[in-house]
């Protein structure tokens, strides 16, 4: 009897220990889930802040996906490039967030300030303009990449410059 009731309360321990490891285990997983996720939108947002400093200073190839790629590449050898060369660019406004349930997209929005120096005699050689950007991510290997992104220009440091002379 003593025998039995030493098994019993063995097997109940055993069972106890068993199913507090599947309940740890559980949680485990699920704790991995949610920070794999926080992880993906901190990347995500390192990723839109670099591409905003890169669609600014140039190098933003390796942000974009091969299709956006192949357009970048057809797109400069269309254009001439300028002289203007950017001295700085300053990040106002970042906001990310993820577009679908499963969180494999997303889209960016940032506005910089870009100062440029135009390198002329005869207009202020400092140049600054505000210009915001949008971007649609995609998740791609588990590596954030921009599908597609638009520019839009705000104000520039002439207008202050045009309304001083409406004044005079």
């Amino acid at each position: 009897m003593r025998d039995k009731l030493l098994m019993i309360f063995i097997s109940l321990l055993t069972l106890g220990v068993a199913l507090f490891a599947i309940d740890a285990y559980r949680d485990k997983s699920e704790l991995e889930a949610k920070l794999a996720t926080y992880q993906s939108e901190e990347q995500l947002k390192k990723d839109a802040e670099k591409f905003t400093t890169a669609v600014s200073e140039g190098g933003m190839a390796k942000y974009v996906t091969d299709d956006e790629k192949k357009k970048l590449q057809k797109e400069g050898e269309e254009h001439e490039h300028s002289k203007v060369v950017v001295k700085g660019t300053k990040i106002q406004q970042l906001y990310t967030s993820f577009t679908n349930k499963e969180k494999t997209k997303a889209i960016s929005y940032a506005t910089y300030e870009a100062t440029y120096d135009i390198g002329r005699e005869d207009v202020p050689s400092t140049y600054k303009q505000v210009i915001t950007v949008k971007g649609n991510w995609v998740l791609q290997n588990g590596k954030w990449k921009c599908e597609t992104y638009e520019t839009v220009l705000g104000a520039d440091s002439r207008d202050e410059e045009l309304r001083k002379q409406i004044q005079q």
